[in-house]
């Protein structure tokens, strides 16, 4: 089985622009004698330079080939770039990304999950030891992390903004697994959290 990493979203290439028509030709005034009418010469205009059209996006996503050389998307991301793949001492895949050091762990082609965020920009190289830990390179800051194999006691995560578009109230909050969950909410008016927006609320602490 062989995994692979393509980069950037491939979309429909921008229609080539009609060409401007020619623009008036600079008058010049001359004359041949006191009584000649007024002449024009037309100054030479440099063509319009064309816009490049935008070939590639941001995002990238994950093929598996089969045995059978059959090719098939197992994960993608419309923002995340996939610059390391590894796996972890249950043969589950991993990616590391470029998405705020971001480590995803691919389950299946139908369920993936965030496994943590390291604090660098990029997860550039991904191993593991004899013992069962994962190796995590990255860059911007270059270090070198060692994951697992035990759990972490503890942690958390922020999810991304969720513009709903119009006045909302939000409903029952489910989920499954063990341990004790908190969870707190924000919300603004804007793309990226800033001080416009409110304060987190006081926890809602798993019943």
């Amino acid at each position: 089985m062989i995994y692979a990493a393509a980069a950037g979203a491939r979309g429909p290439l921008a229609a080539p622009q009609a060409p401007p028509a020619p623009a008036q030709p600079a008058a010049s005034p001359t004359a041949n004698g006191p009584s000649d009418p007024k002449r024009t010469v037309a100054a030479p205009q440099p063509p319009p330079t064309p816009a490049a059209p935008s070939l590639l996006r941001g995002g990238s996503s994950i093929i598996r080939i089969a045995p059978d050389g059959e090719p098939r998307e197992v994960w993608s991301s419309p923002e995340a770039v996939v610059y390391a793949l590894g796996f972890d001492r249950d043969g589950k895949l991993l990616a590391g990304t470029g998405e705020k050091g971001g480590l995803y762990r691919i389950e299946s082609e139908f369920a993936h999950a965030l496994a943590t965020r390291l604090p660098a920009d990029q997860i550039t190289a991904l191993a593991s030891d004899a013992s069962g830990r994962v190796l995590a390179a990255t860059s911007n800051v270059g270090k070198v992390y060692a994951l697992g194999p035990e759990r972490a006691e503890a942690g958390s995560l922020e999810s991304e903004v969720v513009d709903v578009e119009r006045f909302a109230r939000f409903g029952r909050l489910v989920w499954s697994g063990e341990g004790a969950v908190e969870v707190a909410v924000r919300s603004g008016n804007t793309v990226r959290p800033g001080t416009t927006w409110s304060e987190w609320s006081a926890p809602i602490a798993a019943p």
